[in-house]
């Protein structure tokens, strides 16, 4: 169950010695308007932004020899990091507070909780500051904060797969393309490849993109994105709700693809006369457009839209995640754990699986066309 130690926004301690200065930019950096005074491990209050306020409209000033000891503090009761945010916002509504400290098993202050992060707890509302995902052949992906929601580990073992199936397809493509046998049957196609090399050896890219385009995969990838929308935005997750979120995502890893292409462009197509300035044009142009290129392949290449099969996947994943976000417990997560939980690992062990096969398949003999 998530507890208020969880939900406690992290902000600075003060002392009575630190000037009123410091006190005034501790409670305008946090989120919650107010910071606790401790002394030799004692609470003694809390500053918040009226009793700034009070005391500089009565004549207060911010001479550094004025120190927290001038200002009125606010009573402060510390609340235990264990208390469930129910109990929390039982007890704020009994003692008529707005804000408490929190106190983890040490007697330390985690930070501070307010009614405005208790009640969307009790809710089921609150989101991982950071949520992720990814499309597999069998649905929507989804992790964030520790938890995860949709298809697991096999689901994405099999995208791996998937991805290196059709890169092998675009390159065997090429090959036949680029060998000669479309002379006769497309020779504009082919009078296009040799005039503009730049084509030629974007041509696997462009084949590529063409059959993830055709893919079932698409779909999911677009509901993973609108799911991802919708929580990021406080929205219920219906499907009517999901099919108007929009298909780009500035975090897919699509934008970090486009970046690559960008940047393999300018390293392979270096013109002498502008060799001095060849790599600051690269990177400025990367810069520059990125996220542009990124979001225009998401749009027309990535994604498409999702059926409501489709668009229910992603809606499964993105309950199960806040569900079970809402339950997660209070113990840390190793390294290894959240680069597992990333998926990445499992989709390059897919990849590896498909590339070992062929590998197997050709030592044994076996005619395939296609280099690994």
């Amino acid at each position: 169950m998530i507890t208020v130690g969880q939900l406690a926004v992290r902000v600075r301690v003060l002392g009575p010695e630190d000037s009123v200065g410091k006190a005034a930019e501790a409670v305008r950096s946090s989120t919650v308007g107010s910071v606790p005074v401790v002394r030799d491990g004692l609470l003694l209050g809390l500053i918040t932004a009226t009793a700034l306020t009070e005391f500089f409209t009565r004549g207060g000033s911010a001479d550094p020899g004025l120190t927290v000891a001038h200002l009125p503090l606010a009573p402060a009761v510390a609340l235990p990091s264990t208390l469930s945010p129910m109990d929390a916002l039982r007890f704020f509504h009994a003692n008529g507070l707005e804000r408490a400290p929190v106190l983890d098993g040490s007697g330390e202050i985690l930070g501070i909780i307010t009614q405005a992060e208790l009640v969307p707890a009790v809710c089921g509302r609150v989101r991982p500051a950071v949520i992720g995902g990814m499309a597999t052949p069998f649905g929507v992906y989804l992790a964030g904060g520790g938890v995860r929601g949709g298809v697991g580990d096999f689901a994405l073992i099999t995208t791996g797969m998937y991805i290196a199936v059709l890169q092998l397809l675009a390159a065997w493509l090429t090959t036949s393309i680029l060998a000669g046998s479309w002379r006769l049957s497309a020779p504009q196609v082919w009078a296009a490849l040799e005039q503009v090399p730049m084509l030629a050896s974007a041509l696997p890219f462009i084949l590529f993109g063409l059959l993830f385009r055709v893919s079932w995969v698409t779909g999911y990838h677009a509901a993973e994105h609108q799911v991802v929308h919708a929580i990021e935005a406080g929205d219920d997750l219906r499907p009517e709700v999901i099919a108007r979120k929009p298909r780009v995502h500035p975090r897919c890893g699509t934008n970090l693809v486009a970046a690559v292409m960008i940047m393999s462009t300018f390293w392979y197509h270096r013109y002498a006369e502008l060799d001095s300035v060849w790599p600051l044009l690269a990177m400025l142009t990367t810069a520059l457009f990125w996220r542009r290129f990124g979001g225009f392949l998401q749009q027309y290449v990535t994604t498409a839209p999702a059926s409501p099969r489709q668009l229910e996947s992603g809606i499964l994943a993105g309950r199960q995640l806040m569900e079970r976000y809402q339950m997660r417990p209070n113990m840390p997560r190793s390294a290894w754990r959240r680069i597992w939980d990333m998926g990445l690992l499992q989709v390059v062990l897919g990849s590896m699986i498909v590339i070992g096969a062929i590998y197997v398949l050709k030592h044994l003999g076996v005619p395939i066309p296609v280099e690994v």
